[in-house]
This record gives C-alpha cells, sequence and structure tokens, in this order.
C-alpha cells in the first residue's frame, strides 16, 4: 500500500488511467512515479494500491471490526443468584419488558449489556463498543 504525493498544479505528465497527457492535478505512484487521476486505485504500472490518509482513516473500522456481542441466555436472566443490569449501557432503556427480561447481548471485553437496537447500531454504524471506550478513558484518567 502506498500513499501518492499530490502531483504539482502546472505539471504536465501522462495519466495511466487515461493514457493521455494531462496539466496538473494527479497523484503520482511513490513506487514506479507514474501519475494517476483519482484515489483509492490500483497502480496500473507497478500494481501497488495507492490510498490516501484519509481513506485508510475512513476504513478503519472494516480492517479491525468490532467482534460480535454475546446473546444474554434466557437461563441467566432467570437465575436469581445473578445479577443482570436492568437497562441498556449504551442507550439507558429498561431491558425489561414488563416482568419479563427482554433479550439483550453483552460485550465479551468489557461486560455491558446492550439491548439489540444499540447492538445493531454499534456494529453497522458506530464501529467501537461504548463501554470498552469509556474503560479506556476511565484507564487513562486513573493513571494520570
Amino acid at each position: 500500500m502506498g500513499f501518492p504525493q499530490r502531483a504539482a498544479e502546472g505539471s504536465i505528465a501522462i495519466c495511466t488511467c487515461h493514457e493521455e497527457a494531462k496539466e496538473g492535478g494527479g497523484y503520482t505512484c511513490p513506487r514506479c512515479k507514474v501519475r494517476v487521476c483519482e484515489l483509492p486505485t490500483e497502480c496500473r504500472i507497478c500494481g501497488l494500491t495507492l490510498i490516501s490518509s484519509p481513506h485508510l482513516a475512513r476504513s478503519y473500522h472494516h480492517l479491525f471490526p468490532i467482534v460480535p456481542f454475546d446473546e444474554v441466555s434466557p437461563s441467566s436472566q432467570n437465575n436469581p443468584h445473578q445479577k443482570l443490569p436492568n437497562s441498556c449501557f449504551g442507550c439507558q432503556q429498561s431491558l425489561n419488558l414488563g416482568n419479563k427480561p427482554s433479550l439483550s447481548v453483552i460485550c465479551s471485553q468489557c461486560k455491558q449489556h446492550f439491548c439489540l437496537d444499540c447492538d445493531i447500531y454499534i456494529h453497522e454504524s458506530l464501529h467501537n463498543c461504548p463501554g470498552c471506550e469509556s474503560f479506556r478513558h476511565y484507564k487513562i484518567f486513573a493513571a494520570g
């Protein structure tokens, strides 16, 4: 993977995308020094994947996805000796429907409980566990 330099305005070079001379703009492959018009792409000459750092930052969660949460079993929900939280760590909504516990999930790392709506939101949009993030910040402040 390479991070190409933005080409200087006014410079003329042959674009490998369009196979014609282009003036200004574009990016220069760090390996073979050819010009490409847009990112992300693969260099047609050397095969290097060319990407900008903002593209990489936006796709970070695809490279390191959050681990799926574990479903809280009905037997543990009905166990009077096991104390489970009454509310979702994410949205603070009740995890009980009337007198019965509703379906919920638990993060295997921070052990926080979440409702199914928050589970979907965390895995499809947020890409970070709020419980793990809050404990990470707590450890930083407690150590300092």
